[in-house]
């Protein structure tokens, strides 16, 4: 991508969370995880980039972070959350160790008061449940948030090991995939 291309792409981003709001949506979840395009330029494991989008951790950070600013501008913060996977090797991602830059980009998001921040735990790969991440967590990064806004946790979590989550405050919502499967159409409820 040129530095046009970049810039283009934040006002892609931020045209259709007004496009959203415009359609009734309460807000968006800008996605940030999993090996989409902001993910593959904060992960060095793909990010190669020598210009300011790229190297150091302050520039792997840059785009997300205009991206989240430029969408939170527009519709507004309390609209607008973002979604995390910082141990994911889905799709080429998953940096030996993580921490440091997700530590500079959480950083970097507390000013901005997102409406809610969604982190993916280390229990997926994909779609399917594994051991990515070497049985690392999330909750340091619940922890350095510290209710800065409410926190979303997903990846693998069944309704009996969310509710234990939630009874031992490690987290405020999660969300549980799949919420429709294959079956959806013929589920009698």
């Amino acid at each position: 991508m040129t530095e046009d291309d970049i810039l283009e792409v934040i006002a892609d981003f931020v045209k259709a969370a007004k496009n959203a709001i415009a359609a009734g949506f309460d807000g968006v979840e800008i996605q940030g995880a999993n090996g989409y395009l902001l993910d593959q330029f904060i992960q060095y494991t793909c990010n190669k980039r020598g210009d300011r989008w790229g190297g150091t951790i302050e520039n792997r950070v840059r785009f997300p972070l205009e991206v989240v600013k430029a969408v939170s501008n527009a519709i507004g913060a309390d609209k607008t959350g973002l979604r995390l996977s910082p141990y994911s090797n889905y799709l080429g991602m998953g940096m030996d160790f993580p921490v440091p830059t997700f530590h500079y980009l959480l950083e970097n998001l507390k000013p901005l008061g997102l409406a809610y921040l969604s982190l993916v735990e280390a229990r997926i790969s994909g779609d399917k449940e594994s051991c990515c991440g070497n049985q690392a967590t999330v909750r340091w990064m619940v922890e350095y948030w510290n209710n800065t806004s409410p926190v979303i946790i997903g990846g693998g979590f069944t309704p009996e090991t969310a509710f234990w989550q939630w009874r031992r405050r490690t987290i405020h919502l999660t969300s549980l995939l799949p919420l429709a499967g294959d079956s959806f159409p013929t589920q009698t409820w």
